[in-house]
């Protein structure tokens, strides 16, 4: 089925369900996908990438997909216990980074606002993006407070370092 074909089922579902359209394509279908033995692409894949440098890093304590509140997951939490998360991570193509840069201070927030703990919005790009664009992004992360990692992030044809794998290791 083609993305434009389940572009209206997603959005029934999550409407009859009160859950986020995300939450369908990005937890339910893909668990499906999952259970069915197909392999992850896309965002899922990178995703995947993430979690097996964060398997083998240093950081204390990491967990992935944090629920916030019932509508609301991160990609990632990075600190010292499932309780204090000093990153609230979000990843994102570098196409769509408005998106993930939104989310990640919206989570953010509401780690905030449900644990009274000040978290880094933390945004991983990927993908390619042009430099003029790059500079935009950084600019905006700077401005916002956020922290920009990047992962397999090609700037201009060029892999930027350094890379989330070289902060980690």
């Amino acid at each position: 089925m083609s993305p434009q074909a389940k572009r209206p089922l997603y959005d029934e579902w999550a409407a009859r369900f009160d859950i986020r359209r995300v939450t369908v394509k990005d937890q339910i279908m893909k668990g499906f996908d999952r259970a069915q033995g197909i392999p992850p692409s896309g965002e899922a894949a990178v995703h995947e990438e993430v979690k097996d440098l964060l398997r083998n890093s240093a950081i204390p304590y990491w967990a992935d997909k944090v629920p916030l509140d019932v509508r609301n997951v991160a990609d990632f939490g990075w600190g010292y216990s499932d309780r204090f998360f000093t990153h609230i991570c979000e990843l994102e193509s570098a196409r769509h980074w408005e998106v993930g840069l939104s989310q990640a201070d919206r989570y953010a927030g509401l780690y905030l606002q449900h644990s009274g703990l000040l978290t880094l919005p933390t945004l991983i790009l990927f993908g390619d993006v042009s430099e003029e664009r790059f500079e935009t992004i950084r600019s905006v992360c700077l401005y916002r407070r956020a922290l920009l990692v990047a992962h397999k992030l090609a700037v201009d044809g060029s892999p930027w370092e350094p890379s989330l794998n070289d902060l980690l290791n």
